[in-house]
């Protein structure tokens, strides 16, 4: 191990990047895309690391076992509000949202890109912790959120397309949504801030999160076969 004290401090994307351009953070890690600006004009050592699914969750309580894309795209915007539309009880959806990191790409602008088309009516939550919280307190609910996080007494991650979110699927591409993983420092930072990194990406990669998979196991997507018409 590499013996190096360290602290983990909560919070999101934006205050990740602004710990590690103060200086007030050494490592900051993203859970969505990097910007630009903090690559050009800030000047982050940007250090991927793999992705997880994006899973949709429910409440445990809840049948339903799978949703296509478009069906999750309808509930989260509020076109499909009750849950008979996609072939269970008549029960009213409660959409959870949290609609985080709103200037980023990536995550949950993968389904929805833009806050303003999430459904009106919605509860939005602050942290991933709130949305299992709230999904569990309402058995018509429906949230989204990294899948290192579900806890099955909660609420349960649904396949989608009849594909579910695991290692397996992320691998091999068939799970559609994904959260890329990965450590930002700053261009000046400290020998022991880059340890870490290395450590990260190399010895310790046995002590992450079963869910997360490493970018050099995901399979390359197949080439697309090109050929003249007859």
């Amino acid at each position: 191990m590499t013996k190096i004290k360290v602290t983990a401090i909560p919070g999101g994307c934006g205050a990740a990047s602004a710990g590690v351009k103060s200086g007030k953070v050494d490592v900051g890690g993203l859970c969505c895309a990097i910007k630009e600006e903090e690559l050009s004009k800030f000047g982050f050592k940007h250090y991927p690391i793999g992705i997880e699914g994006l899973a949709i969750v429910v409440n445990p309580s809840n049948p339903i076992r799978s949703l296509t894309q478009q069906q999750v795209r309808d509930i989260l915007t509020g076109k499909i509000t009750n849950w008979k539309e996609v072939g269970e009880k008549d029960r009213p959806i409660k959409v959870v949202a949290r609609p985080h990191c709103t200037d980023r790409e990536g995550n949950w602008k993968q389904i929805v890109p833009d806050k303003k088309l999430l459904a009106k009516g919605r509860i939005d939550v602050k942290e991933d912790q709130d949305v299992l919280l709230a999904v569990k307190d309402n058995e018509n609910s429906i949230g989204f959120i990294g899948l290192n996080m579900v806890n099955p007494r909660f609420a349960r991650a649904i396949a989608i397309d009849g594909i579910v979110p695991g290692r397996q699927s992320l691998i091999d591409g068939t799970y559609p949504w994904k959260i890329q993983n990965s450590l930002i420092l700053a261009s000046n930072s400290s020998a022991a801030a880059k340890k870490f990194v290395d450590f990260v990406l190399g010895d310790g990669r046995t002590l992450l999160h079963k869910d997360l998979v490493f970018l050099d196991e995901v399979k390359p997507a197949p080439a697309k076969k090109t050929g003249k018409g007859k």
